[in-house]
C-alpha cells in the first residue's frame, strides 16, 4: 500500500497543539483484556444488514456489498445502539483520500474481524464531506490526544454516542491496519464487557467536559480590534513565507498550494492595498506559478490538476483528484492569469475545467464530487523504457523531451527515501502546445495531431494500467456550486461569454435540484437529514457562487437569492457570534461545532466572511445579521497566515477593495468591462437615486471615498486597476 502524503501544514499541527483541552484518556485506560462476547440483547432487524445500498453518494456505495454491516449516521441508528446496549464502532472517512477503501476492505477481509464487529458493535460508517461536522469532531479529539489527524478515523462511541476511544488510520499494510484495529478494539471492548456502566458514564462526563472546553475556547478567542491593519499584517506575513532563493513557501504542506496563489493574486489586484505590498503580491504570484505550473501537479495526458503531492515535492503527486480541486485550482490561476498574462495558467485552467467536465458530469447535468481508486505510483510513473516499448525511437525521445523523461527517472531521492520510484519518471509539461507548437520545425496542424497521437496512446495505456473506476453519478451541490465558481472565473479571465452561459444555467440547475424550500441539501432527492442536510459550510459556497454569477451577469435576481439564502443561514447556523456548522435539528453529537481553522479546504468561517466583504454597502439585511461573525478576524492570522487565507482575504477585500456602481442603460462594451472585472476582489452593485450616477455610466468609488467616473471600458480600466 502507498504512503499518503502529510495533508497538514506544520502551522496547522502548531495550532492545533495551541487549542489542546484537557484529555478524556482516563476513561480509555490501556489494558489486555480477553475477547469481546456478543451481547446479551437482542441485535434489532434494522441492523442485521448492511444498508449502505440506500444511501446517497460514492462513499456509501463503495461499501454496500461489504460484509460488516455499515449503518448509516442517523436518528435511527442511535437509538438502536442504544436499544441493544452496543458500542458503536464509527469510520469517518473523506471522499478526496480513497485509502479508505483499503483500510476498509482490510477489515472485511478477515471473516473473524467481520463477525465481531457485526456481532457486538454498530458499525457506522460516516462521510466527513457531507456530515462535515463529524470531520471538525475528528480534528477536535485528534487534539486531546495531541495527535496528527488523518482519515480514515476511528472512533467508538458508547450507545449514547459519546467519544470513547479513537484513533487516526495511516496508510499501512493489511496487516497493520487489520492489527491496528484489534488493538483498540481489544481495549474498548474489555472495559465494555468489564465496566459498561462505568464506559457509559465516563464517556458522558467527558463528552460534557469537552463541551464546556469548547464554549470556554469561544469564550477566550482572541479577535482583532483593528482587522484592516491585521490583515494587512497577515498578509505582510504571507509574504515572508515565499523564499526566493529557494522558491519554496513554507508551512505549504503538501497540499496544493490553492489558498496562497489566490489570496496573493488577490491582493495584487485589490486597489486600495499600499503600492510595495501589491507589487511584492504580484512577483510572488508570479514566482509560485513559474515553480508550480511547469510540474507533474498537472498531468499532461488528460489536463487534470493532483490535489496533494508527497512531502513537498511537485514532481511527485499523489496521484489523487476530485472535481472541487479541479474547480479550485482553475479559480485561483485565472485569477492569476488576470493578474501576470501568464498563458500557462490560462491554459492549465481551462484543461482543469474541461477535465472535471469529463469526468465528474452527472446525468442530471450536474457535478459530482468524484471517486477514484488507491492510487499506486507504479501505475501513473514511467520508465524511459516503457516510452520506448509503446513508441518508435524518435517519438519516444521526442515526447520525452516535452515531458521532463529522463533514463535515470525524474523523482528526486529525498522524495523517494526508499527508492521505490528508482528510474521512474513523472510526466509534466512546462509550455504552452501553442508555444511548442510555434517552437517546432513542423507544420503547426503536424505537430498538434502527432501530440495528441501520442497523448492518446499513452493515456490508454495508463488506464488500462488502472484498470476500470466506478463512476461516481451522484449529483454533489458542493462540487456543484464550485464548478459555477469556476466557469464565473474563466469568463471574465477570456470574455467568452460561453462560460458565463455554462456558469448561470449551472446555477440554474442547482437552485432546482439542491434547493428544498429556502434551504439547501447535498444530494438530489429526499434523502434523511442527518446525511444529506445541508451545513453551514455548503450556505457559504453557494452564496460565494451565487455572487459570483451576479458579478458576470449583473442580474439583479441573483443578489436576492444570495440574500435569501444569508437570511436563511443567519436563523439556522448563527450561534452568538459564531457559526454552527450543523443545523441544531440533525447535530446528532449536539457539539455546535463551528469551522474556523484551516485544515483541508476553505473554512465555513471564512467563506461567509468573504461573502459578507461583497455585499458591503448593498441594502442587504441578512448581511447585516451575519455581520458580528463575519467581521472576526482572529489575531492568529498575523503569525499564521497560511490557516486564514479566506478569512484574510476577506477582510482586504471589505476594507480596500474598490465599488463599482453602475447607472441604468451600460453601452453594452461598458457592460461587459464590469462584468469582466475580478470577482470576488472588485464590488459591483447597481446605483440608487441618491448616488446620483448618470445613465450609461459608472462610478468607481475607493475605499478611501475618492470616486471617479467612467463611460467607456478604457476609463473603468484606469478606475480601477490603475497599475496593470
Amino acid at each position: 500500500m502507498t504512503k499518503l502524503p502529510s495533508f497538514l501544514t506544520p502551522a496547522a499541527a502548531l495550532a492545533m497543539g495551541a487549542l489542546l483541552v484537557v484529555s478524556s484518556a482516563s476513561c480509555r485506560k490501556r489494558t489486555s483484556l480477553a475477547e469481546v462476547p456478543p451481547s446479551q440483547k437482542e441485535l434489532p432487524p434494522e441492523l442485521a444488514l448492511n444498508t449502505m445500498a440506500s444511501q446517497p453518494g460514492p462513499v456509501y456505495q463503495s461499501q454496500a456489498s461489504s460484509p460488516i454491516r455499515w449503518q448509516a449516521w442517523t436518528p435511527a441508528t442511535l437509538a438502536d445502539a442504544k436499544a441493544s446496549n452496543r458500542l458503536i464502532f464509527a469510520v469517518i472517512v473523506m471522499p478526496q483520500q480513497p485509502v479508505f477503501q483499503q483500510v476498509l476492505d482490510d477489515l472485511a477481509s478477515d471473516p473473524a474481524l467481520v463477525k465481531k464487529i457485526s456481532e457486538n458493535y454498530v458499525p457506522v460508517l460516516i462521510d466527513a464531506n457531507a456530515a462535515r461536522e463529524m470531520q471538525l469532531l475528528a480534528i477536535t479529539l485528534c487534539v486531546e490526544t495531541k495527535s496528527q489527524i488523518q482519515f480514515p478515523f476511528f472512533l467508538w462511541m458508547s450507545p449514547d454516542g459519546n467519544p470513547v476511544n479513537w484513533v487516526s488510520v495511516p496508510a499501512r499494510s493489511p496487516e497493520e491496519n487489520i492489527k491496528l484495529f484489534k488493538q483498540n478494539e481489544s481495549v474498548v471492548g474489555g472495559m465494555w464487557r468489564d465496566t459498561p456502566a462505568y464506559v457509559t458514564k465516563n464517556s458522558a462526563q467527558s463528552q460534557e467536559r469537552r463541551m464546556e472546553l469548547l464554549q470556554e475556547r469561544r469564550r477566550k478567542s482572541s479577535f482583532s480590534e483593528d482587522p484592516s491593519a491585521d490583515a494587512v499584517a497577515a498578509l505582510r506575513q504571507m509574504l515572508s513565507l515565499y523564499d526566493e532563493g529557494s522558491r519554496s513557501l513554507d508551512e505549504g504542506g503538501g497540499l496544493f498550494p490553492v489558498g496562497a496563489i489566490d489570496l496573493l493574486a488577490s491582493a495584487a489586484i485589490i486597489p486600495g492595498l499600499p503600492e510595495d505590498l501589491r507589487r511584492s503580491s504580484r512577483e510572488k504570484t508570479r514566482m509560485l506559478l513559474e515553480d508550480l505550473l511547469p510540474t507533474a501537479m498537472f498531468d499532461p495526458l488528460d489536463g487534470g490538476v493532483f490535489s496533494a503531492r508527497y512531502q513537498s515535492y511537485a514532481s511527485l503527486p499523489s496521484f489523487e483528484r476530485d472535481a472541487s480541486t479541479q474547480a479550485r485550482v482553475s479559480l485561483a490561476l485565472l485569477r492569476a492569469y488576470q493578474l501576470t498574462g501568464n498563458p500557462l495558467a490560462l491554459e492549465k485552467a481551462l484543461d482543469a475545467i474541461t477535465f472535471a467536465e469529463k469526468n465528474y458530469t452527472t446525468t442530471e447535468g450536474l457535478f459530482a464530487s468524484g471517486f477514484g481508486k488507491l492510487p499506486h505510483p507504479e501505475q501513473w510513473l514511467w520508465g524511459m523504457e516503457d516510452l520506448e516499448k509503446l513508441l518508435s525511437p524518435a517519438d519516444a525521445a521526442w515526447w520525452a523531451k516535452i515531458t521532463g523523461v529522463t533514463h535515470e527517472g525524474n523523482i528526486p531521492p529525498e522524495a523517494d527515501p526508499l527508492r521505490r520510484c528508482f528510474r521512474l519518471n513523472s510526466l509534466s509539461r512546462a509550455h504552452t502546445l501553442a508555444d511548442l507548437t510555434a517552437a517546432s520545425k513542423t507544420a503547426p496542424a503536424d505537430f498538434l495531431r502527432k501530440y495528441e497521437r501520442i497523448r492518446q496512446e499513452l493515456l490508454t495505456t495508463r488506464n488500462q494500467r488502472i484498470g476500470p473506476v466506478a463512476k461516481d453519478d451522484f449529483s454533489h451541490a458542493a462540487t456543484t456550486f464550485r464548478m459555477v465558481s469556476a466557469y464565473a472565473a474563466a469568463y471574465v479571465a477570456t470574455g467568452d461569454a460561453a462560460y458565463r452561459e455554462k456558469a448561470a444555467l449551472l446555477l440554474e440547475r442547482a437552485r432546482a435540484i439542491f434547493g428544498s424550500g429556502l434551504r439547501l441539501q447535498m444530494y438530489s432527492g429526499s434523502q434523511e437529514p442527518s446525511i444529506a442536510e445541508g451545513r453551514a459550510f455548503l450556505y457559504g459556497l453557494a452564496i460565494q457562487a451565487i455572487l459570483d454569477v451576479a458579478d458576470v451577469t449583473l442580474d439583479e435576481k441573483w443578489w436576492k437569492w444570495a440574500d435569501d439564502l444569508s437570511s436563511t443561514a443567519a436563523q439556522i447556523f448563527r450561534d452568538g457570534d459564531y457559526l454552527r456548522e450543523c443545523p441544531k435539528e440533525v447535530d446528532l453529537m449536539g457539539m455546535a461545532l463551528s469551522d474556523q481553522l484551516k485544515m483541508f479546504d476553505d473554512t465555513t468561517a471564512g467563506l461567509f466572511a468573504y461573502a459578507g466583504s461583497r455585499v458591503q454597502g448593498r441594502p442587504a439585511p441578512a448581511a447585516e445579521s451575519l455581520s458580528p461573525v463575519n467581521g472576526k478576524f482572529p489575531k492568529k492570522a498575523s503569525a499564521r497566515p497560511m490557516l486564514y487565507t479566506d478569512l484574510i482575504q476577506a477582510a482586504l477585500t471589505r476594507d480596500f477593495s474598490s465599488t463599482v456602481v453602475m447607472g441604468e442603460n451600460l453601452p453594452a462594451p461598458l457592460q461587459k468591462a464590469v462584468s469582466c472585472l475580478p470577482i470576488r476582489v472588485i464590488k459591483r452593485r447597481q446605483a440608487t437615486p441618491q448616488d446620483g450616477v448618470a445613465a450609461g455610466t459608472v462610478k468607481v468609488v475607493s475605499a478611501t471615498g475618492r470616486i471617479v467616473e467612467a463611460s467607456n471600458p478604457d476609463q473603468l480600466q484606469e478606475a480601477v486597476l490603475p497599475s496593470r
